[in-house]
């Protein structure tokens, strides 16, 4: 079993509290300093340890689908209805099949409420740090193995 540090672990709460004290709806000089490093010292936080354990690419994939890539799709999915039901009770938006079923996958997949030009889609904005944790492993994984069949750099 793999043993925790205890001051990576009260990093990482630090970092918790952090981002809840930034989306608290505080307006004021603490809010815009925490704003600017809560996000990258989580991403940090995540990461440090990435690529350490000897696994193969597929094991990686796998264990950061079950990780993050699942919680992430599940969360997502069961509040889909919630979401839709706020955006038609608050914005009085008479919703489509389209808006119901497409538009929350297409979300759920880019994870961004829109594509340029314009297009729009329901997404549950506090999920996106697990598909961008998901992905930026996965791509740092990628690169590490690169790296280390070279032989050295990769650029």
């Amino acid at each position: 079993m793999q043993q925790r540090l205890d001051y990576i672990d009260a990093a990482k709460g630090l970092a918790i509290c952090l981002m809840v004290f930034g989306h608290s709806g505080y307006v004021g000089m603490p809010h815009e300093v925490i704003y600017t490093f809560h996000m990258p010292l989580f991403f940090i936080l995540s990461g440090l340890f990435v690529g350490r354990k000897e696994m193969g690419i597929l094991d990686s994939i796998n264990a950061n689908t079950r990780s993050l890539l699942i919680p992430y799709s599940f969360m997502y999915l069961i509040t889909i209805p919630f979401g839709l039901a706020f955006i038609a009770i608050k914005c009085g938006i008479s919703l489509t099949i389209t808006d119901c079923i497409f538009k929350p996958l297409l979300g759920m997949v880019y994870g961004v409420d829109h594509l340029l030009g314009g297009f729009y889609f329901f997404t549950n904005g506090p999920l996106w740090f697990l598909l961008a944790l998901f992905l930026s492993r996965i791509w740092f994984i990628l690169l590490l193995r690169l790296k280390r069949q070279s032989g050295g750099c990769i650029f």
